[in-house]
């Protein structure tokens, strides 16, 4: 019973620490992915406005629909579209003509397809906006690798730790049986109890100072039953 005590209290605490650091990792590598996906955006707002702010400005839009056909051969890129300040669509790729251009997306959850516009301007002049879509799939999978990795972990981490902890309480507890046996044979009456306990450490040490115990009682009572024999 206090074995098996012993082994679930470890555990139980082992498995909690393991949850809150795990969370408090996840969190952490989670906020890390989100800087760098607004890291990208940035990235990727300068360069996209450098490359179409000229075609845009001489209305070169068979060169932009080239420009954005060649952009989506990145699997992240969903669509592009390119519209004068008044909405009207000039150029796109990988978006249907008849279908209304999403709202920009304000947060990342939930999100397959993360919704971007921003103004082109040209020497000081607006010519439009660019729309895009970034695909979060590397996100999802990124999450998805990270709690894979984090659950796998925490289980071999948590077999070891009740593998380690499973041959320690026995090493621990192994002669406390020993000791149990005793006492119920001394409770019983049978002073002649033997313990055969070799270690040095504080069971060990119990087990010493209980076979003295054992050993005086025995003494004491076979005086005992001397005395009382000597008086009848």
């Amino acid at each position: 019973m206090l074995f098996r005590s012993l082994i679930l209290s470890s555990l139980i605490v082992q498995l909690v620490m393991l949850v809150v650091l795990l969370g408090n990792n996840l969190r952490v590598i989670d906020e890390h992915l989100t800087r760098l996906t607004e890291n990208r955006l940035t990235a990727i707002q300068l360069a996209y406005k450098t490359a179409v702010s000229l075609p845009l400005a001489s209305r070169d839009y068979a060169t932009l629909r080239d420009i954005f056909d060649g952009w989506r051969q990145t699997e992240d890129i969903a669509y592009l579209i390119v519209t004068d300040p008044n909405g009207a669509v000039l150029a796109g790729s990988g978006w249907k003509e008849d279908t209304p251009l999403p709202t920009p997306s304000a947060s990342y959850e939930g999100l397959q397809i993360l919704h971007v516009a921003f103004p082109v301007d040209f020497l000081g002049q607006n010519y439009g906006t660019l729309h895009y879509g970034l695909s979060l799939h590397f996100l999802k999978a990124a999450r998805h690798d990270l709690m894979l990795q984090g659950a796998l972990i925490s289980s071999a981490a948590l077999l070891l730790s009740a593998l380690v902890m499973f041959s320690l309480g026995y090493w621990l507890t192994r002669n406390l049986s020993l000791l149990t046996e005793a006492s119920s044979s001394i409770a019983s009456g049978s002073y002649r109890t033997t313990l055969p306990v070799t270690d040095e450490d504080e069971v060990g040490l119990l087990s010493h100072n209980f076979q003295l115990m054992a050993e005086a009682i025995e003494s004491r009572v076979s005086e005992l039953a001397a005395h009382l024999s000597r008086d009848r």
